[in-house]
């Protein structure tokens, strides 16, 4: 792994050296994509520069904040800027499709989740990079302030035959308080990270209770004004990216109170249907957009296939649900002999056998939930037409089906209703399914809980990749260390949700897709779920895999005596 490392390194240096005409330099950058891996133009971008301003000159400049506070900042400016200026002074073939490349990787789906990151962490960076990359593809990037627009533009303004320094320094100072930004150094975090696990900014955070909300507008503390309208604009923020919210938000206040606690204290929920027509918010409507047509592309393409799998599916169903039984046992004068009770004859007592009433259940209900964070992109045409497969077939088999969606955002954890139980099949509302955001699974099980208040027969199949994720850390009281939410600590409680839901009547699995070589992702299945997963490479196993998963749960549902309906 070293071996292919440095290898890759060389390969990095060399591109920097060939373009700076210069292999003597040692360069202070590597260029990467917002996903952190080695970008080709960037680094092309870097040895350029190399060579149009002179190697003093680029060390002298980025060294003028080094170390400081704001060296981040600072660095992804100025890049701006230098690519800007380099591209336009460059005669080369094919640098302009390399650019485009560039800026189109940026905004790809796969990489919302890199994007939204670079926002908690520096949104004016975020912000000037976004209106760089759309002023590359001659798109439109709203909102930027002025002032923002006019620091993008000086930062095009810059030439070769000033001082680098002086000219970026001439920016800054105008824009920021730059003489002390630099003069403030970074925090060494050596202690901390060992003992605070300062993975994310947020690692220290004051104790709010997230469903305090002043419903009285005649407010007269002025401090309590500003928290209610901050909440009051990040409530139409999330209305405009995902749609209005099918809960009064009083009463969504009552169940944040009950859900919003303890390592979840800071988090707010909003349940939605994600209608089209709802969502304000430019992008978020393409994206939309965009998932139904391609993945109604998909399964077209395959359609004789899914339609083959859905009957197969449909006739297994069937056969289930006609079949659902429970026995009922008692004690009556025929029937098959009990030898326990034989001795009863000797008394002249004649209920010595035992019957089986065989009684049907006719209450049995399935929930899909479908986990729609960024680290589903790739998959997201399988889960969307697995869905789709699953729904159709146990809907022409008269068992009802609910299907729902998660992710985080902020704050937020979004919960989006496809399907509900009392609705027809809407093939767009399914195959609207697309990756986006973070995904705080426990969280989101949380809410799921919440939607019901009291179930029994309930089939829950989760389509996840059991990768919880999320930039706000799981909470501590009092004193004690925040913790990232990620990994072991995020999955046990995933783990403790799933039980929860068992204690409460939810039978829970699991399917999952490509990760039949993933040995952790089948280590946490095992341990979350037990046996009740599956693993799938394409959804034409559904109608072998996902059969033989609901009729284990049948089995387990009429194995335990006395569930009545």
């Amino acid at each position: 792994m070293n071996d292919f490392k440095n290898a890759n390194r060389k390969r990095i240096y060399n591109l920097i050296w060939d373009m700076a005409e210069d292999y003597s330099i040692d360069p202070i950058f590597v260029g990467n994509d917002i996903s952190s891996n080695p970008s080709f133009y960037f680094n092309m971008i870097i040895g350029l520069s190399y060579k149009v301003f002179g190697k003093d000159n680029i060390e002298q400049l980025f060294n003028t904040w080094k170390e400081s506070k704001y060296q981040d900042r600072y660095d992804s400016l100025s890049w701006l800027g230098l690519e800007n200026y380099i591209f336009n002074h460059t005669k080369r073939i094919n640098i302009q499709n390399l650019r485009n490349d560039y800026a189109r990787d940026f905004f790809s789906n796969k990489n919302d989740l890199n994007r939204r990151t670079l926002s908690y962490r520096n949104i004016k960076v975020y912000l000037l990079t976004s209106k760089h990359m759309a002023n590359i593809l001659n798109k439109e990037f709203k909102g930027l302030k002025k002032s923002e627009l006019n620091l993008l533009e000086d930062l095009y303004s810059i030439n070769d035959e000033e001082s680098l320094k002086n000219q970026f320094k001439s920016i800054y100072e105008k824009y920021f308080d730059f003489d002390n930004d630099i003069k403030a150094k970074k925090i060494r975090l050596g202690f901390f990270r060992e003992h605070f696990n300062y993975k994310t900014p947020h690692s220290f955070e004051r104790a709010i209770n997230p469903s305090y909300v002043n419903l009285d507008y005649n407010i007269k503390n002025p401090l309590s004004f500003y928290k209610f309208k901050k909440r009051e604009k990040k409530k139409d923020e999330i209305e405009k990216l995902f749609g209005k919210s099918i809960i009064d938000y009083k009463k969504l206040s009552i169940l944040e109170q009950d859900i919003c606690k303890d390592e979840d204290k800071l988090e707010r929920l909003r349940f939605t249907k994600s209608v089209k027509e709802e969502i304000k918010d430019k992008e978020s409507r393409n994206m939309l957009e965009k998932a139904i047509a391609k993945n109604k592309e998909k399964y077209y393409s395959k359609k004789s296939q899914y339609d083959f799998e859905i009957r197969k599916l449909s006739k297994s169903f069937r056969k289930i649900n006609n079949n659902i039984r429970y026995d009922d046992s008692y004690i009556s004068k025929i029937g098959r002999l009990n030898p326990k009770l034989s001795y009863r004859a000797i008394l002249n007592n004649g209920d010595i056998f035992e019957r089986k009433d065989y009684k049907r259940i006719n209450s049995l209900s399935v929930d899909l939930i479908l986990d729609s964070s960024a680290s589903m992109i790739g998959m997201e045409n399988d889960i969307a037409i697995s869905a789709y497969i699953l729904a159709k077939s146990l809907e022409l088999s008269n068992i009802k089906i609910r299907i729902i969606s998660y992710l985080s955002y902020d704050y937020y954890t979004i919960i989006n209703i496809l399907k509900d139980f009392d609705e027809s099949l809407d093939s767009n509302k399914v195959f609207s399914y697309h990756g986006r955001g973070f995904n705080r699974d426990s969280t989101a099980f949380k809410a799921y809980r919440s939607m019901d208040k009291k179930v029994s027969n309930r089939i829950s199949i989760f389509m996840s990749d059991l990768n919880p994720s999320d930039l706000k850390p799981i909470y501590k009281k009092g004193l004690r260390r925040n913790i990232s939410y990620e990994k072991d600590e995020a999955l046990k409680l995933v783990k403790k949700e799933i039980n929860e839901l068992r204690t409460r009547g939810y039978r829970t699995s699991l399917i999952s897709f490509r990760q039949k070589n993933n040995v952790n992702f089948i280590k946490n299945a095992k341990d979350i779920f037990f046996n009740d997963f599956a693993i799938l490479k394409s959804p034409s196993m559904l109608s072998t895999k996902a059969s033989i998963l609901i009729k284990k749960t049948i089995k387990k549902i009429q194995r335990k005596n006395g569930d009545t309906f």
